[in-house]
């Protein structure tokens, strides 16, 4: 909390909102999820901040990648969110994701039109899988958070 207070020093927050959830459909795929925070910059630019406390730190080219962020990125420009009165529906200015166990937590990258193009391709890719039940569970970690552990994944049985 000292690594991120000071960081906060240095970075003060304008204007945000905090745990807000979201849902979209495209491509008959139905998401929903809970951004852990959404800036104002400016007039008219949005940043999406995702907190971590792993150890582990992705890069800026592994947070390229990182479907969840890509998801967070589509429902603002699909869906948009209203912030002040203000309808703002565009691509984030900046995604971060913030590793709060750094005195440098900041990560941040800038999606494309095209970045977001590819993350809905694989977000088809991924739900066709499923609906044909053609998928590998991959056990781990993350598995204790999993809804559909006791439902439908033979790993659990």
């Amino acid at each position: 909390l000292k690594k991120y207070w000071n960081y906060l020093q240095l970075h003060p927050i304008e204007s945000n909102i905090c745990e807000y959830s979201f849902k979209f459909e495209t491509n008959d795929i139905k998401l929903f999820g809970k951004c852990d925070r959404i800036d104002l910059v400016g007039d008219n630019d949005v940043n999406i901040i995702d907190y971590k406390t792993s150890r582990k730190i992705d890069t800026k080219n592994e947070l390229m990648k990182n479907i969840q962020l890509g998801i967070y990125a589509i429902f603002l420009l699909n869906e948009g969110i209203e912030i002040n009165g203000k309808k703002i529906k565009k691509i984030p200015y900046r995604v971060k994701m913030l590793y709060l166990r750094e005195s440098e937590p900041e990560v941040s990258i800038q999606f494309t039109e095209g970045d977001l193009d590819e993350f809905l391709k694989e977000m088809i890719v991924i739900s066709d899988r499923i609906l044909e039940e053609n998928f590998k569970p991959n056990k781990g970690r993350h598995c204790d958070w999993c809804v559909f552990k006791d439902l439908i994944c033979y790993e659990f049985g």
